[in-house]
């Protein structure tokens, strides 16, 4: 898993749209990740939680709500200050995975959404470990496309020059030690309108960093695939269903 820097680097230049368009997590995911689902004796219930790569506070402000002590990081100043605007009160921090700016044995819990992938993993896991107070995890999420969807959904998909994560995946795909990690997979439903896939899309990098003509042209495409299903359906509220998976692995070390 090696991550394109160019690819990393994009999200800051449009953090409204993407604020706007994507998904947040359900909350049969937090649930998991929290400790729910875990074997009691491996985890202990978090007080204070690092959101590491926190990006626009999707996933800060879904902590938060849950009444925990919450840090937000992020390399990007502007995903950060959209994050304000959403979780006004959380403590913000400029800052990477690979070198946070936390404390020896400071966190109960580091977490990460959408973007473990996007990290050096050798320097990540060892802050990882650094900031970790005895007992304490790691918690990667990602939202992903149901891959057996098929139909429109497979459609927009194949559209995708770098499409996302599938469920087709084991923990030890993330560079964790092995036999040390656990993995669920929460299968969710997103109803949506035709300009929220196509403003979802327009936030993935793949399609973030095309050329212009290339991507108004894909994205043109998209709508069209997206309208004729939302047609075919005929619920008449301009709404269909997007089946998404949260993928989350949870990683207590061992040592």
């Amino acid at each position: 898993m090696t991550p394109d820097p160019t690819r990393a680097r994009v999200f800051g230049s449009f953090a409204e749209d993407y604020d706007r368009y994507r998904p947040d997590y359900p909350a049969e995911a937090l649930d998991w990740v929290l400790g729910e689902g875990v074997d009691a004796g491996s985890h202990q219930e978090p007080r204070r939680v690092a959101d590491v790569g926190a990006g626009t506070g999707k996933l800060t402000a879904a902590l938060v709500a849950r009444r925990l002590d919450v840090v937000a990081i992020d390399p990007d100043e502007a995903m950060l200050a959209q994050l304000a605007e959403r979780v006004p009160d959380a403590e913000r921090h400029v800052g990477r995975a690979e070198e946070l700016p936390l404390a020896d044995a400071s966190v109960d819990m580091v977490v990460l959404g959408q973007a473990w992938h996007w990290v050096e993993l050798e320097p990540a896991v060892a802050e990882v470990r650094r900031v970790l107070r005895p007992g304490g995890s790691l918690a990667l999420l990602w939202n992903t496309v149901e891959d057996e969807a098929g139909g429109w959904v497979a459609e927009i998909e194949s559209l995708d020059p770098a499409p996302p994560r599938t469920a087709d995946w084991s923990p030890d795909d993330v560079g964790l030690p092995e036999g040390e990690s656990q993995l669920a997979a929460i299968r969710w439903t997103w109803w949506v309108s035709v300009d929220q896939v196509v403003g979802n899309l327009a936030t993935h990098s793949g399609i973030a960093t095309l050329p212009d003509d290339e991507r108004e042209a894909l994205l043109d495409r998209a709508r069209g695939i997206v309208e004729r299903a939302v047609e075919e359906q005929d619920r008449g509220d301009g709404m269909i269903a997007w089946p998404h998976v949260c993928l989350c692995v949870r990683w207590t070390p061992q040592d």
